[in-house]
């Protein structure tokens, strides 16, 4: 038998539910209207089903727990946090032996996968009988997705009427893919010419080799308020816009700039999407020099406050020595170079080796590379590196102009005779080789002479003597202010 408060508890919702029906057969008008469906928020807890057949408001459905996933190889990883989001999204996974490959080049048909699953805008898939590009034909693996964005004018192929998922992505090509995903229709309908993108691009040097069809999303990219093409591939004088995209930086440009269609159109923060893999990286952490860490050899140096600066960047050894006398290797003074004057330069591990002498299991190969690849390192005429040998005077200006792209040293303006004359007053002068003579005339005679203060002011330049361990210090430290783009 129902208690009197059940039975009241029942009329009223009868009464209730009277009124609503009433309410939505007659608006205010005496017009009939369709009764409203309510919609939860996406935000909103789940509703589940009591045993009895209510609702229990407010009661989530138990959700699994994500998959857990493992990663080995990106936990120095600069990119790491955009990496381990990537991941967790499941827009991207490791491989069978639990590698995410980061300094690999990335694929076209990689990149629009994870764009699309990262960034989801909801497009829904595609199945023409006619293909919209060439090579990617119906039953393809990617055919329904890409369809569905070409459906929807959220991705557009090469000129060539192809998509070439298969190829190695370009810092341009992501760009000209990223802004159609976005319907930034400011640059993939925009009117602007060639010369207004390159006057945008004044800076950079390679601003002309850019192909025409994405040199206007590169120069959108490039000076957009939050620079997303310099914070992903480094702020160096050249773009190197055909240069090969690695699956770090295409996760850290989805990561970091995914909502940009909502944030241009209404400032709408973006949501990341929900958590479907739980990533434990493992491998070493990070190393970052002692706080406060001194070199027990340096005290009374000439270079000690030098030797100071860079071992704020640059960890000691085990003794906590820094054997300021000893020869530097090439591979020593590269490794310091970029660690203390950091050019945003991430490293890159291309498909085939740039020099004969540099293995891809080389401990420094995919620093070297990711330096080759943005245009701010060079090696020999043979095409090899030397990482081992040790540095000489004359080599370290050409490593140092190469980096800081000193213009007279990356584009010359005379020749290795006209140096040698601008250094007449040296004796052995004649002894500097020809690759070097116009870097080590530029760093003996331009302001604050840099080689005649690091190496001393004498008769004899000794190009070829090998280069102290605290004098690389001190010219690091002193020296790293940038190049002269002139």
């Amino acid at each position: 038998m129902k208690s009197t408060s059940t039975r009241k508890a029942a009329a009223a919702a009868v009464l209730v539910l009277t009124g609503l029906l009433a309410a939505a057969c007659d608006s205010s008008d005496g017009k009939k209207t369709e009764p409203q469906q309510s919609v939860l928020p996406s935000s909103s807890p789940a509703v589940s089903p009591s045993p009895g057949g209510g609702l229990n408001e407010g009661t989530e459905e138990p959700q699994p727990s994500p998959a857990t996933v493992a990663v080995s190889d990106i936990s120095k990883h600069k990119f790491r946090n955009e990496i381990v989001k990537l991941l967790e999204s499941g827009a991207a996974a490791p491989d069978a032996d639990g590698r995410f490959r980061p300094a690999e080049p990335v694929t076209r048909g990689e990149f629009i996968r994870w764009m699309s699953a990262y960034d989801n805008k909801g497009i829904a898939a595609d199945n023409p009988g006619t293909p919209t590009f060439s090579d990617l034909a119906p039953g393809s693996e990617d055919y329904e997705l890409i369809e569905g964005l070409a459906k929807a004018e959220a991705i557009a192929g090469l000129e060539d009427g192809t998509i070439r998922l298969g190829d190695n992505l370009t810092r341009g090509q992501l760009t000209l893919l990223w802004a159609w995903y976005q319907k930034n229709t400011g640059v993939t309908g925009s009117q602007m010419d060639r010369t207004y993108s390159e006057v945008n691009l004044m800076s950079r040097e390679d601003r002309k080799e850019i192909p025409d069809a994405v040199i206007k999303p590169v120069a959108y990219y490039v000076n957009q308020d939050e620079k997303p093409y310099l914070r992903t591939f480094g702020d160096t004088s050249r773009l190197s816009a055909e240069a090969e995209v690695s699956r770090s930086q295409a996760a850290f440009w989805i990561v970091s700039n995914a909502g940009e269609e909502s944030r241009r159109s209404s400032g709408a923060a973006f949501s990341p999407p929900p958590v479907k893999a739980a990533v434990e990286v493992s491998g070493p952490e990070p190393e970052s020099p002692a706080a406060g860490q001194t070199a027990s050899d340096a005290q009374g140096h000439k270079f000690a406050a030098a030797i100071g600066k860079l071992t704020a960047k640059v960890k000691l050894e085990a003794d906590g020595k820094f054997r300021p006398d000893e020869p530097i290797t090439r591979s020593e003074f590269i490794r310091w170079m970029s660690a203390y004057d950091d050019k945003g330069v991430i490293p890159f591990r291309p498909s085939t080796p740039t020099y004969t002498d540099l293995a891809p299991e080389s401990e420094d190969y995919e620093l070297v590379e990711g330096l080759t690849q943005s245009g701010i390192i060079a090696g020999f005429p043979d095409k090899t590196m030397r990482l081992e040998e040790k540095l000489t005077r004359e080599q370290l200006t050409l490593l140092w102009g190469w980096y800081q792209r000193d213009s007279f040293v990356v584009k010359p303006v005379y020749a290795a005779d006209s140096a040698k004359v601008n250094l007449r007053r040296f004796e052995d002068r004649d002894k500097i080789g020809n690759l070097f003579a116009v870097s080590v005339d530029g760093y003996v005679n331009r302001e604050g002479k840099p080689y005649l203060t690091a190496f001393g002011d004498a008769k004899k330049l000794e190009p070829q003597a090998a280069v102290t361990r605290a004098q690389a210090a001190f010219w690091i430290t002193e020296y790293a202010k940038g190049g002269s783009e002139g």
